[in-house]
């Protein structure tokens, strides 16, 4: 959802059907209603490919496999035994330690 114009339809979408629920819930009848937004969304938002060399799993693992190259430079606990919760705010320490980094030194040439 990249254009802004899909990314503003599916919020305003996602709160119409938010205010159907809440309406469902208090007794008026809004399945119509409800199941027609939801089509859109789901129309919305396409299916993502999970097989393939080109599929989600592969490039989130790709992506997690270069997280632990960087993280294995600038740490000596090994990202693969970390906890989760461990490796992610090792993560989050080394974007802020890069951001800082940039800062300081102004953007690269």
């Amino acid at each position: 959802m990249a254009d802004s114009s899909q990314t503003k339809e599916y919020y305003t979408s996602l709160k119409q059907r938010t205010v159907l629920v809440l309406e469902r819930i208090a007794g008026k009848d809004t399945a119509v209603e409800i199941e027609k937004i939801e089509n859109t969304l789901l129309k919305l938002l396409p299916p993502q490919n999970y097989a393939g060399a080109n599929g989600a799993e592969v490039q989130m693992i790709k992506a997690y496999e270069r997280a632990c190259a960087v993280m294995r430079q600038h740490q000596s606990k090994d990202p693969k035994m970390m906890t989760v919760l461990e490796f992610y705010e090792a993560l989050e320490a080394l974007k802020s330690q890069g951001r800082k980094q940039y800062e300081l030194n102004g953007q690269p040439d």
